[in-house]
């Protein structure tokens, strides 16, 4: 009996010695959520041109009763086939934006869309390469568009960049709720983005999209998830052979990886340690869906095995975390062999070397100015100093425009202590904000001379030999590139200045 007993003993301890257990086994608690997240670019950019990768993908997730949420690119949201299909999804469908910057959508928003650049560059593609104004023009266009379409405004919006300036203006103007950036990666694709939150969800600072907020003044009140979360311990390092490391089935599957990787890593995101955890799954439509649709339906199928977890869209998600973050989370923690500790102060990694402190006041350049650079880096650590408002006003304020002030200035104490009338100064501003506008060009055997009224519109003259005038009201997409004389000047505002001194004196006398 004994012989037995210590058989029977040592049989279940071998079965747990060689049992591996799944980290699904142990998920038993609440708010673990699931959000299925496609961007929709045009079909220019598929590799299957029609319209059945929507379809496919569509339907997958149909079949299996999940939520989804649809980024839709400006040129899908033009196409009236996509749209067709797309008014044919259930009600567990979201429709959103995806935030990528199109030649056609720049010119729609009257925004000039530099030329030769490929069309993923990120000097084009993301709103960081553009101005502030023409950022709101961009965005602008994109929502009435999309209001026009679907008869609301979005609640989510993504891209695997946002600039915080765009999202706060996205916030307070359409009351955007949640958004979808990259998930850290120092250098794939000309992108380096590094230093948010390993994989988890927050709210991030105003100023910063990296950072978290660390208190209520500082909170951008959107909350951001990551497209292609990667593994805790094998994604850290420069280049796609590590950022490959993630849920999405094209990378995993280029590094030999099948859906037994994918599983482990939805169960790394989806463990207890967290109030509240959240999981991305998604392929673009129409590009990595096209090859990898048989892999994305090995995932639903998985991922409809964990019972675990609710699907949930984007902006349904946003609801649920702000339920359990009223203000924000204070910390959040990811392990695989590796341990991230996350806080509003910093994150770190102690066996992979990782640390990044969380500054308040650090801002990248973006936030003020255009990115014309062709390699978007957006790495905390080499974030050297800090930016400031100051800083941007005196690197774009010129010594013409301070000597024209104070030129101007001068000139309005003068007529004041003469008993001049100071409408000729008013006339002299009018003339030097006029000037501004002033364009001229030689294309093709003509002479044009005129005014800009926006990135395109030139109204004017055309001069062409022996003498032939012509009236002027067109566009130009390459009106940037017409001389400007830039007359608004310190030499205009001093030219016209005496100009009108002169005049002005002229006319004294012969009263």
């Amino acid at each position: 009996m004994a012989k037995r007993l210590s058989r029977l003993l040592l049989f279940f301890l071998a079965l747990l010695f060689f049992a591996k257990p799944t980290q699904a086994a142990e998920i038993s608690c609440n708010e673990r959520y699931l959000t299925l997240i496609n961007p929709v670019r045009g079909r220019a950019f598929w590799a299957d041109k029609r319209t059945t990768p929507l379809i496919e993908q569509y339907s997958l997730i149909k079949a299996r009763g999940f939520s989804a949420t649809w980024l839709l690119q400006h040129e899908a949201m033009a196409d009236p086939n996509l749209l067709a299909e797309i008014e044919k999804f259930d009600s567990r469908q979201e429709i959103g934006v995806f935030l990528e910057v199109t030649e056609k959508l720049a010119h729609q928003a009257r925004v000039f869309y530099p030329p030769n650049y490929a069309w993923a560059n990120p000097r084009v593609l993301f709103l960081s390469g553009y101005s502030r104004s023409e950022r709101r023009k961009i965005i602008d266009y994109l929502f009435k568009q999309f209001k026009s379409e679907f008869g609301f405004y979005p609640k989510s919006v993504g891209a695997w960049w946002i600039d915080s300036y765009s999202l706060d203006y996205l916030k307070k103007k359409y009351g955007v709720k949640a958004a979808l950036i990259v998930a850290d990666q120092r250098t794939t694709d000309n992108y380096g983005v590094w230093g948010q939150w390993w994989g988890v969800s927050y709210y991030p600072s105003k100023k910063n999209i990296l950072q978290p907020a660390h208190d209520e003044v500082s909170k951008e009140d959107v909350v951001i998830v990551q497209w292609a979360q990667r593994h805790p311990d094998l994604a850290w390092g420069d280049g796609p052979q590590f950022s490959n490391y993630s849920l999405q089935a094209n990378d995993y599957i280029s590094l030999g990886k099948n859906t037994s990787f994918f599983e482990e890593l939805v169960d790394i995101y989806s463990d207890c340690t967290n109030p509240i955890s959240q999981v991305t799954v998604g392929l673009e439509t129409g590009i990595e869906s096209s090859a990898f649709l048989k892999e994305y339906k090995n995932q639903l199928d998985a991922l409809q095995k964990k019972e675990y977890l609710e699907s949930v869209t984007l902006s349904e998600y946003s609801d649920k975390f702000r339920k359990v973050f009223p203000n924000f989370p204070t910390e959040a923690r990811i392990s695989g062999s590796t341990v991230w500790e996350m806080n509003v102060n910093y994150r770190k990694n102690e066996q992979l070397g990782d640390f990044v402190e969380y500054k308040p006041k650090a801002v990248f350049a973006d936030f003020y100015e255009p990115d014309e650079g062709e390699f978007l880096n957006r790495r905390l650590p080499d974030l050297k100093k800090n930016l400031s408002q100051w800083h941007y006003l005196s690197k774009n304020f010129s010594l013409f425009n301070i000597l024209s002030v104070l030129m101007f200035v001068f000139l309005i104490l003068y007529f004041h202590l003469k008993r001049r009338p100071l409408w000729i100064i008013l006339f002299a501003v009018s003339l030097g904000i006029l000037a501004g506008f002033i364009r001229a060009s030689y294309l093709s055997g003509k002479f044009y001379l005129g005014f800009a009224l926006d990135a395109f519109r030139f109204v004017g003259l055309s001069f062409e030999k022996p003498f032939r005038l012509g009236l002027i009201n067109q566009d130009f997409y390459n009106l940037r590139y017409f001389l400007n004389p830039k007359l608004n000047n310190f030499l205009f505002y001093t030219i016209a200045a005496l100009v009108l001194a002169f005049i002005q004196n002229r006319l004294a006398k012969k009263r």
